[in-house]
């Protein structure tokens, strides 16, 4: 795949940059953000490494926060291209079986960069205090992941006993936690295959439906909890005796 990282934002100049100048770029602002984080991004030292003018930068991007945007759009369109190329899946086996050769391979190949490593720990740890263009970015991902876990509902491979959204803010803060985990665990020479394995595992263990689960049967107010009714001394009793 072509590295691109030209904005598909309205622009008054239009003209391409130069291709082998948009992977020198794309090289030498993932590396500043892999060494300094999002917050330290200087486009100077960008450009500088890149062996572009600052100028040019500005010519194509409007500011700092519009080209970290697009370099995180970057990585998140490769892992799209990656899950359209798999294939919609027709049953839970080949849902789950998916996403482990998806995400595998998606890990591997960042394992061997370290720099495209360490670049998404710190996007993953710098999240919420993201510019606004990179959370545009994140939001798209979110997107993406709600449609992959309806997905997984559908072909009852996805637990149906609680809403949606929790599912979507448990699985997307699980994901990012456990990745952040991997990542640190390889830079310190865990293979990366037992890291995948660990991540996988965790995140299926707490999403995926039980066998005998019926698709389309979502809780409501708490209904597989006891929650909202005491319990009487009778069902204490009985739980003792058993």
């Amino acid at each position: 795949m072509r590295q691109t990282i030209m904005s598909k934002r309205p622009r008054k100049r239009r003209r391409r940059l130069d291709d082998s100048k948009q992977t020198a770029l794309l090289n030498a602002a993932i590396e500043e953000v892999a060494e300094r984080g999002l917050e330290a991004f200087s486009i100077q030292r960008v450009a500088s490494q890149a062996g572009i003018t600052r100028g040019l930068v500005y010519y194509y991007w409007d500011d700092r926060e519009e080209l970290m945007g697009d370099v995180v759009e970057h990585f998140r369109a490769i892992l799209s291209d990656a899950f359209q190329k798999w294939g919609a899946p027709t049953d839970r086996t080949s849902y789950w079986l998916g996403i482990e050769t998806v995400y595998g391979q998606a890990f591997r190949s960042l394992a061997s960069k370290p720099h495209h490593l360490e670049f998404f720990r710190r996007l993953i740890e710098s999240a919420p205090q993201a510019p606004e263009p990179v959370k545009a970015t994140i939001n798209d991902a979110r997107t993406s992941m709600l449609r992959l876990l309806e997905m997984g509902q559908e072909l009852g491979a996805v637990r149906t006993d609680l809403p949606i959204s929790l599912l979507l803010e448990a699985t997307f803060a699980l994901a990012g936690a456990s990745d952040a985990w991997a990542i640190r665990q390889v830079a310190t020479g865990v293979e990366a295959t037992s890291c995948i394995s660990a991540t996988l595992r965790l995140v299926r263990s707490t999403i995926q439906a039980a066998p005998q689960e019926p698709v389309h049967q979502e809780a409501t107010a708490f209904q597989r909890f006891d929650l909202d009714e005491p319990r009487s001394a009778n069902q204490e009793n009985n739980d003792g005796r058993s």
